[in-house]
């Protein structure tokens, strides 16, 4: 299934909850669901999930998203608190307009993206990523170090233990490494971070993978785009 179709049957939630709090709840429930931190009424968390449907399926731009949004947003008299006029708690700032964009199509883009490389053909030449940074950004996370924590919390299964940030696409690190609980990125919120595919030969020589060793499958992933504050 294209990812515009799995992210289609999400059904629109609407809710005052951060996305703090909706990561406490159960991913069975969470990954049904499409939701935009704190807000609360039915028929823009409608509006936000068909033109986000469209934006994922090419058949708008995001100047048309922002420009679709905000004259909806108008004709339905929207008015964010007094205190978060401006802020990104303002729907119709393009601070919050695009971060609800470039998290939900990140996201399934990257679904995408796993799903092609992930196949059993694509699993026999390239059985193992790479974690790169993709963007630049002013402040950059301590990736290294997280990537370690993560390799440490599943024992370093399926995980190089070199000085590269290389693990197989089995292995259990990709979720652990992710804010989102899933094996592809963003793998935070403005992360700036990808992955890269790395080869069976190059997997051998790391000792990820001995010679004619059977591959281990690759668990089934979901498309749950989220978004902050």
């Amino acid at each position: 299934m294209k990812p515009s179709e799995l992210f289609q049957l999400k059904l629109p939630t609407p809710s005052g909850m951060s996305s703090a709090e909706w990561a406490e709840i159960s991913p069975q429930i969470r990954d049904q669901a499409f939701f935009s931190a704190r807000v609360e009424q039915q028929r823009i968390v409608d509006m936000l999930h068909d033109k986000l449907t469209q934006l994922i399926r090419n058949e708008l731009d995001p100047s048309e998203f922002r420009r679709d949004m905000r004259s909806f947003l108008d004709s339905i008299g929207y008015s964010p608190d007094e205190g978060d006029v401006g802020t990104i708690k303002d729907l119709r700032t393009r601070a919050r307009l695009e971060l609800i964009r470039k998290i939900n199509v990140d996201m399934a883009r990257g679904y995408k993206q796993w799903r092609q490389f992930t196949t059993p053909a694509a699993l026999e030449e390239f059985p193992a990523q790479r974690l790169v940074r993709r963007q630049r950004r002013n402040v950059q996370r301590d990736w290294l170090t997280r990537w370690q924590v993560a390799a440490q919390a599943v024992g370093w299964e399926g995980v190089y233990r070199g000085d590269d940030m290389v693990a197989l696409k089995s292995s259990p690190i990709w979720v652990q490494l992710s804010r989102f609980g899933h094996p592809y990125p963003p793998f935070d919120f403005k992360s700036g971070m990808g992955t890269e595919n790395v080869s069976i030969d190059d997997c051998v020589k790391m000792g990820l993978v001995k010679e004619g060793e059977k591959l281990k499958p690759v668990p089934e992933a979901t498309l749950s785009p989220e978004e902050e504050p």
